[in-house]
């Protein structure tokens, strides 16, 4: 029969061993997260275009980042099935196809007309049509 304090000092070192273990999980997920390879991916996770010194550009990467990344992609490689990849969409779509795929969606994508105003939107199909 096992003393009341062995006891406590069962539970004590089973909670400690509990959160070493929890401590490492914790630690091997951040470092798988961010690990590399072996190589320096910093340039992945620059936004596209975001070092630009041209106002439009700029405001199209702004938009972009807020509407559209999590989908697409920090650059532009697409994060869901089909069509997502942007990086060359201006050598499939043109501009007014892009306007029409922004506004109204498809091919999975939801529609933007309600979310982002007239300008916003052309500003964003002007820029991706250049991705060619």
């Amino acid at each position: 029969m096992m003393k009341t304090g062995g006891m406590k000092e069962m539970k004590r070192s089973l909670r400690v061993i509990g959160w070493m273990a929890a401590g490492l999980l914790a630690a091997a997920v951040l470092a798988g997260c961010s690990s590399s390879g072996g190589q320096n991916n910093k340039q992945d996770l620059t936004v596209v275009d975001s070092d630009s010194t041209d106002p439009a550009v700029l405001a199209a990467v702004a938009l972009y980042i807020d509407n559209c990344m999590v989908c697409h992609g920090v650059q532009l490689e697409g994060r869901m099935p089909g069509n997502a990849n942007l990086q060359h969409v201006g050598s499939r779509l043109s501009e007014e196809e892009i306007v029409n795929m922004i506004l109204n969606g498809g091919n999975g994508m939801i529609a933007f007309k309600d979310r982002l105003k007239e300008d916003e939107i052309a500003t964003l199909a002007k820029w991706l049509a250049t991705k060619k």
